[in-house]
């Protein structure tokens, strides 16, 4: 049969349309879908990997947070006992009485005789070894430990005797010291225990006269402690029972037979540090501590610090205003600033010397990648000097840049 040249086109026509029919319905209808189902997936797993990335930074923000929440925690508590120990704090209360040389004689009770807003806030020994407190469950919780903890932490106060009670959050114990010494060393007492490293609260005091040098009565001072996080205040639980205390025979009159050297030669023998006005401290990320830490010198409650924990060059704003005769501080670092109302002058004060002084201590750079520094703008706007002392800088990659605005400042490299 012979097709003519119409026939030939439309048989032409009809293959490619079954070819293409095929090919759409057979290869490209299956590659269109998988395709589209891969495109699904890449909107997917990209959902999924923003996700990732915004737990990533807030992982890292969080950390960063707890941080500096944990330092400046640690500086709240810093000065409470972790927890009360009966054998301590009768070593305390003895070196008390024999650095300010007066006679004492003391007992312990556990009576709270102050206001407590639960009930039943009074306990025995039995109880309060056992009971516990709301502060150590969030402890517990915040250390991810067992149910076995709290035997330890029990362990820890089975030294104690039938006298420590218990408020709302904390432990309790309180000491009643009959005393007997002249005006001037029973005032040295009272300083010494202000001045102790953990507060003791001195919530009475009797005196009355023996003799026209000596007066005789009772204080009594009140020991509270606070559950701390992580190894805060380890040390204090570590009690080297190895070590010889005392006389080596009790009956012999004289010193004991071992002196106590609490500090090593080269450390008695270096001079006296200088008082600084401010001291902050710039350290890598990597530390335990924030990386930037700012506050007035000697400040022991670190009421005055502020904190930032970056790995980059944090800007750091320092500023001396001098009105009407008062010299005034302010500071910021990143977000934190000291006084809080920082559009003010400041908080006044009187400088230590002549001259306004910055105690920096940095610290050699861990790595390539450790980029933690400081860029500090001093502004002067006093009459006086403002002298910026830098210790442990790294010699090659400085952590610390001064720049001075106003009356002179100078950086000191130590």
């Amino acid at each position: 049969m012979k097709l003519n040249k119409n026939e030939k086109v439309l048989i032409g026509i009809l293959i490619l349309i079954i070819v293409f029919g095929g090919y759409y319905k057979f290869i490209f209808t299956s590659q269109h879908n998988k395709l589209e189902a891969l495109r699904s997936e890449k909107i997917k797993y990209s959902a999924q990997l923003e996700q990732m990335k915004y737990q990533t930074i807030m992982a890292s923000k969080r950390e960063k947070d707890i941080k500096v929440i944990n330092s400046k925690l640690q500086d709240i508590v810093n000065n409470t006992y972790p927890a009360i120990q009966q054998k301590k704090v009768i070593i305390e209360i003895d070196s008390l009485l024999n650095k300010s040389k007066i006679e004492g004689s003391f007992a312990f009770s556990g009576e709270d005789k102050s206001v407590d807003t639960t009930k039943n806030s009074e306990t025995n020994a039995s109880n309060s070894k056992t009971k516990v407190l709301p502060l150590q469950s969030i402890v517990d919780q915040y250390n991810k430990l067992s149910l076995a903890r709290v035997s330890t932490t029990a362990d820890k106060a089975s030294d104690t005797e039938a006298v420590i009670s218990s408020k709302d959050s904390v432990e309790y114990m309180q000491a009643a010291i009959s005393i007997k010494g002249s005006y001037d060393n029973i005032s040295s007492f009272i300083k010494n225990v202000e001045n102790q490293e953990k507060n003791i609260i001195i919530s009475s005091l009797i005196l009355n006269g023996e003799t026209s040098t000596e007066l005789v009565g009772t204080i009594t001072l009140d020991f509270y402690s606070i559950p701390k996080l992580d190894t805060m205040n380890d040390d204090y639980f570590k009690w080297d029972y190895n070590n010889k205390y005392g006389k080596d025979n009790p009956f012999t009159s004289g010193k004991t037979s071992i002196p106590i050297i609490k500090t090593t030669i080269e450390d008695a023998s270096k001079p006296k540090e200088e008082v600084k006005d401010f001291v902050m401290g710039v350290r890598s990320v990597n530390s335990d501590l924030p990386a930037i830490m700012l506050g007035t010198y000697n400040d022991k409650d670190k009421k005055t610090y502020v904190y930032d924990d970056n790995n980059i060059a944090q800007a750091v704003e320092i500023s001396f205003i001098e009105k009407d005769g008062k010299e005034y501080y302010k500071y910021k670092v990143g977000n934190e600033t000291y006084p809080q109302q920082y559009n003010t002058n400041g908080v006044e004060f009187t400088p230590v010397g002549k001259d306004i002084s910055i105690a920096i201590f940095s610290n050699k750079r861990l790595s390539n990648s450790d980029k933690a520094g400081a860029n500090v703008r001093i502004i002067n706007k006093t009459s006086r000097v403002v002298n910026a002392y830098i210790s442990y800088e790294d010699s090659s990659k400085p952590r610390v840049a001064i720049i001075g605005e106003g009356n002179t400042v100078n950086s000191i490299v130590q």
